[in-house]
């Protein structure tokens, strides 16, 4: 559900959006997996890392044959160390990208890249997020459903709303089985934590019933038009 990241900073957020990387150790696969970002935009007048990719480095790499092209001293220099080769992989891989950049260590990307959210789940991230909002509309009141959509949200309803969304899955990983589809989730998580007449507990699916629970502490929150826009309280 969510990944276990780690990055250059304890946040994994501020080591994504301002550091531009980030990186998941996969037992099975025997490698890891770098984020890495392809595109900055300017967020706020700060410049922010908004999309990226990903590459996978197996553990058992051969980093003097894989990258012979690398100047190693002049790595080592640039992070203060004396023998290159005596730093653990991870070490040398960010050292390497600082160096050279993803390009040349990774090759060109051509993808759009994923956002910050789909970097954090295995689930489809977007589809929960425009089912939350689908159900809110039609949900809250016949004016709203009849006459706005997704598009007239106000940006920090969609800002808010996806910090609720990553902090209840970090908080359901366990919980959300196969079997929830990520329509599901993002429908139900809206009218749970409503407390509307149906959500989580009535579908007959595993779980159902401590998803409910989990809901509870994200409390409720209403959405009205304002300059005609949506934004929520």
């Amino acid at each position: 559900m969510i990944k276990k990241l780690t990055g250059v900073d304890v946040d994994i957020e501020t080591s994504l959006k301002e550091y531009g990387i980030a990186w998941e150790e996969r037992e099975e696969e025997n490698e890891i997996r770098f984020y890495y970002s392809v595109k900055v935009e300017d967020v706020d007048g700060q410049a922010d890392h908004t999309r990226f990719d990903w590459s996978d480095v197996s553990k058992d790499v051969d980093v003097k044959k894989e990258y012979d092209w690398a100047e190693f001293e002049k790595v080592a220099s640039l992070i203060g160390v004396a023998d290159f080769f005596k730093e653990d992989l991870l070490t040398q891989i960010q050292s390497l990208l600082s160096y050279y950049g993803y390009q040349n260590l990774f090759g060109e990307s051509y993808s759009e890249g994923l956002t910050y959210e789909e970097v954090l789940t295995t689930r489809n991230f977007d589809e929960i997020l425009k089912h939350y909002f689908v159900c809110a509309l039609w949900s809250s009141n016949e004016t709203l459903d009849g006459n706005y959509s997704i598009d007239d949200l106000d940006e920090s309803v969609v800002t808010e709303s996806k910090e609720d969304i990553i902090n209840f899955l970090e908080e359901a990983e366990e919980l959300l089985t196969e079997e929830w589809t990520d329509e599901q989730v993002g429908h139900d998580f809206w009218l749970t934590r409503n407390r509307h007449g149906a959500g989580f507990w009535d579908r007959g699916l595993k779980n159902g019933d401590k998803l409910t629970k989990l809901c509870e502490p994200f409390g409720e929150v209403n959405i009205y038009v304002e300059d005609n826009k949506i934004h929520i309280q």
